[in-house]
């Protein structure tokens, strides 16, 4: 096996991460989605989320997920975080998403962030 090969992942599993946004069934949460896709089943799946908002001295950690699944080709974890309606934030979140199989792991980082302020609606 190359080291180009070893990178890539057996199942060919991808790791996303959605904008922060406001909830569209719960209102004032802001929520932000992590979503892992395999072409293949993968033995187990791991997504360990975290969702920040900008303060004035720096980000605030104001919510977690997590998603955990054996044999599985799709995983989602889900951040969301009450807010106060009508406050305004700049959001950020971070996934690692991991898949296991063989006795080996492979994981990936996945960041996104918001350029603009959210309304808490």
């Amino acid at each position: 096996m190359s080291v180009e090969d070893q990178k890539v992942n057996p199942w060919r599993c991808e790791g996303m991460a959605d904008y922060p946004h406001p909830s569209r069934t719960t209102p004032h949460v802001i929520n932000q989605h992590f979503d892992l896709k395999c072409a293949i089943p993968a033995p187990h799946a791991r997504i360990d989320a975290a969702m920040y908002r900008k303060r004035w001295y720096g980000w605030e950690k104001v919510a977690t997920g997590s998603a955990d699944k054996r044999n599985t080709a799709r995983l989602r974890a889900v951040t969301p975080w009450k807010c106060p309606q009508g406050q305004r934030d700049r959001f950020y979140g971070i996934g690692l998403f991991r898949v296991e199989g063989g006795g080996k792991t492979w994981s990936a980082r996945v960041y996104n962030e918001n350029e603009t302020h959210i309304v808490c609606s």
